[in-house]
């Protein structure tokens, strides 16, 4: 947000929407057999999976390499409606993001949360770096992807040092043991990847429906009112999560009941959104119009609209991983299906009756409020239960 003033709109809006399509691709890159790490009982069990992982993301990668070069080739892909140099560096993109997704759990399963905090500061800031770079000696959005790109790889080597080096953990091919692997938790294929794709196609999709509509200038305030207020807001969720979902699955693990760790999250997180929902409302306005000057008005009002989405998101989600203790991944996916369906027919009721901006974001600020609130009520009902399960399983012993 600091550099925005140097970018034009639509520069910035062409950047969102690659974005936005590899975070959507992202999902996809291990068939979320990483999180199976979690739970391994054994180093010989992390070394498959990872195997496992990198052949599955390579594959997605190479798959999507080919379909752009046929894209190109073909003519299908122009300059003037979708750009060559996304097709390009999304494969790139992806591939990297589904190692470094691997390469986390591994660490967050040894407890080195500090090597992981790590990751992503460095992360962080080198994209930072890059951007600043580029907002100064080359302002356009093939510059602000390479930042990120670099970042992506600044992140995967750092966790792949602590793997190696630290934890004597390297990648196992061999069929027998990886093919055990994929048979056993075959759940997170067919079940939590699609699951995660649709909610990340439901997160996602607005910025593409907006540039589809509205324009990549609408696209361009839609993904910084995220970077201003949503994405510090997932960052912060997302080590919550990590956390939550380390301790619940040691708990998990050996059979024990995780309620009270719901509980101790939820007077963490909570009181957080609340704050961050009354000070963006209070001072939001204010702190926009200095940061980012007039050519970015549009972004205090996508952020008083989507900052109750936000909010809700960042209480909720660290939880959803009970879904999968629960083993109600097709009650997830049913859900995820159904957020991805509301975002799409909201944009289509908007193309259909050509609704104004705002009333767009309305709508779908309403659907995923919605949503979110299903996933939260169900997540505490299954923490909640672990407690008779744990018991039952108890009793039967």
């Amino acid at each position: 947000p600091i550099i925005a003033r140097q970018f034009a709109t639509a520069e910035f809006g062409i950047f969102g929407l690659f974005i936005a399509t590899s975070a959507i691709c992202a999902t996809i890159a291990n068939f979320k057999y990483e999180n199976a790490i979690l739970s391994a009982r054994s180093h010989a069990a992390v070394r498959a999976n990872i195997g496992l992982s990198i052949l599955i993301n390579s594959i997605v990668g190479l798959a999507i390499a080919a379909a752009a070069v046929i894209a190109m080739s073909s003519g299908w892909l122009k300059s003037g409606a979708a750009p060559t140099y996304l097709a390009l560096f999304l494969p790139l993109s992806l591939m990297l993001a589904g190692m470094t997704q691997s390469l986390s759990n591994v660490a967050l399963r040894a407890e080195r949360f500090k090597a992981v905090a790590h990751s992503r500061w460095a992360s962080a800031a080198v994209a930072a770096a890059f951007s600043l770079l580029a907002a100064f000696t080359h302002q356009t959005a093939t510059a602000l992807i390479a930042a990120s790109i670099a970042g992506q790889a600044t992140a995967f080597g750092l966790l792949m040092r602590t793997s190696r080096s630290d934890l004597g953990i390297t990648p196992d091919f061999r069929r027998p043991r990886v093919t055990v692997i994929a048979r056993r938790n075959w759940r997170f294929a067919l079940f939590t990847s699609p699951a995660d794709f649709l909610n990340s196609l439901a997160s996602n999709l607005p910025a593409i429906f907006l540039g589809a509509l509205y324009g990549t200038s609408a696209t361009g305030a839609y993904v910084l009112a995220q970077r201003i207020v949503g994405t510090p807001m997932m960052l912060v969720g997302s080590a919550f999560s990590d956390l939550y979902r380390q301790m619940v699955g040691q708990r998990a693990a050996a059979r024990q009941q995780y309620w009270d760790v719901t509980l101790r999250l939820l007077g963490f997180v909570a009181p957080i959104g609340v704050a961050v929902l009354a000070l963006v409302l209070l001072f939001g306005e204010t702190a926009v119009g200095a940061l980012l000057g007039a050519q970015w008005g549009l972004v205090w009002n996508i952020c008083a609209i989507m900052i109750f989405v936000y909010v809700i998101r960042f209480i909720v989600s660290p939880l959803t991983f009970s879904f999968y203790l629960a083993h109600r991944h097709i009650e997830d996916l049913l859900l995820q299906a159904c957020s991805a369906l509301a975002v799409s027919a909201i944009f289509l009721a908007a193309r259909t009756y050509q609704w104004p901006l705002e009333r767009s974001l309305g709508g779908l600020a309403i659907a995923l409020t919605v949503v979110y609130s299903i996933y939260g009520v169900r997540c505490l009902q299954f923490s909640r239960h672990s407690i008779t399960h744990i018991a039952r399983m108890s009793g039967k012993a």
